[in-house]
C-alpha cells in the first residue's frame, strides 16, 4: 500500500465520523429545542425533580474506560496469538486498534447525532416538566392546550426539560455496551472463553438495562423514551458491526488487492493455516491433481486411447498420483 493511498483512507475514515458527528455537534450548539405545550391535567410531567443517579461524567467514565480495557486486551491478544494480523505497514496492533476504534467512534457518532434529531426536533416535556419550569399559573389558561406560558426555571434546566424523546443515556448506553458484548462474542471464541465470554457480555448488558431503568426511576424520561433509546442503540450497534468483525479461524479470503491500512473496518486478514485444506498445503499435491484433471476432462471430452499424446499424460498423471514420502498401514 502506497503511503499516499494509505494517507487518503485514513482522512477519508475522519471525514465519515466528522459528516456523522455533525448534526450532534449543531443541535448541541443551536441547543433549542422545539417547545411543546402541555395541558395542566397531565400529571405524567408533574413528578418532582431528582438528581441523576448516573451522571453524564459517571456514564462516559464506565464507557470509556470498558471500551479501552475490553478492545485493547482483545485485539492484543488477537494479534500477540498469532490470529490476527494485517497488510497495513504500521505496527500490527497499532492498525487492529485503529480499525476497531474507527468503527466503534463511526457508530457512536451515529447513535449521538440520531438521538439528538429526536431530542431537539420532538421537544417532549420530561416527567419533570412542571417542577424545572415552574410556570407562573397566574397567566396559564389551563381551559386547553397550554402554549402561551412562562417558565421561571432556571434556562438551562428549563432547556434540558424538554429533551425527554428519547433517552440519550440508554442509546448510548446501550449502543456501547452491545458493540462490546458482540465484539467479546467474536474474539473470545477459545474454548477455554466458553463461560467467561457469557458472563462479560451479561455485566455489559445490565449495566446498560441499570441506566436506562434510573432514568425512568429519576423522573428524567418515560418509560417509552427509554425504550426507544435502548432499541435504537441496539440497532446502531447491530448494524455498525454486522459483518465487521470476523471469526479469525475462517480469515478473510475474499480480499485479493489487501487491507488499506485506513479503512473504516475491521476486515483483517487471518493466518488460516490451521484450517485450510491440507492438500494445498503441498505443492506437490497441488500439481498430480492439476494434471490428473486436465487428463479426465479429455478423456470426458472425447479423447480417444490412440491419440498421439494422450498416453503419455495418463501415465505422467498415474506416476504422479502415486503418494510419496513413507507409506503407513
Amino acid at each position: 500500500m502506497l503511503p499516499g493511498r494509505r494517507n487518503v483512507y485514513v482522512l477519508l475514515d475522519v471525514l465519515c465520523v466528522c459528516v456523522a458527528s455533525l448534526p450532534f455537534i449543531i443541535m448541541t450548539l443551536v441547543n433549542s429545542p422545539y417547545k411543546r405545550g402541555f395541558y395542566c391535567d397531565d400529571e405524567s410531567i408533574r413528578y418532582p425533580y431528582r438528581e441523576d443517579t448516573i451522571t453524564h461524567g459517571l456514564m462516559a467514565g464506565v464507557t470509556i474506560s470498558c471500551t479501552v480495557i475490553i478492545i485493547s486486551s482483545g485485539e492484543m491478544y488477537m494479534v500477540f496469538s498469532k490470529r490476527l494480523y494485517s497488510r497495513s505497514e504500521c505496527n500490527n496492533y497499532v492498525a487492529a486498534l485503529y480499525k476497531v476504534i474507527g468503527t466503534f467512534l463511526f457508530g457512536a457518532s451515529v447513535s449521538q447525532s440520531l438521538t439528538d434529531l429526536a431530542k431537539y426536533m420532538i421537544g417532549r416535556p420530561r416527567p419533570n416538566f412542571v417542577a424545572v419550569c415552574n410556570p407562573d399559573w397566574t397567566t396559564v389558561n389551563c381551559s386547553g392546550y397550554v402554549t402561551d406560558f412562562v417558565c421561571r426555571g432556571n434556562p438551562s434546566n428549563v432547556t434540558e426539560s424538554r429533551l425527554s424523546f428519547y433517552s440519550g443515556h440508554s442509546s448510548f448506553g446501550m449502543y456501547c455496551m452491545l458493540f462490546l458484548s458482540l465484539y467479546v462474542q467474536a474474539r473470545l471464541c477459545g474454548k477455554w472463553a466458553r463461560l467467561l465470554r457469557p458472563t462479560v457480555q451479561f455485566f455489559l448488558i445490565s449495566f446498560a438495562l441499570y441506566v436506562g431503568y434510573t432514568r425512568v426511576s429519576d423522573y428524567k424520561h418515560h418509560w417509552s423514551d427509554v425504550l426507544v433509546g435502548l432499541l435504537q442503540g441496539s440497532l446502531v450497534a447491530t448494524l455498525t458491526i454486522q459483518s465487521k468483525l470476523k471469526d479469525p479461524e475462517l480469515g478473510d479470503r475474499r480480499r485479493s488487492n489487501g487491507s488499506a491500512g485506513g479503512e473504516l473496518d475491521i476486515l483483517w486478514q487471518t493466518q488460516t493455516s490451521k484450517t485450510a485444506d491440507p492438500v494445498a498445503q503441498n505443492p506437490s499435491q497441488i500439481e498430480r491433481r492439476d494434471v490428473l484433471g486436465r487428463a479426465e476432462r479429455r478423456v470426458s471430452g472425447g479423447w480417444e486411447r490412440g491419440l498421439p499424446g494422450h498416453n503419455k499424460i495418463i501415465k505422467h498423471a498415474a506416476v504422479l498420483s502415486k503418494p510419496t514420502g513413507p507409506q503407513h498401514d
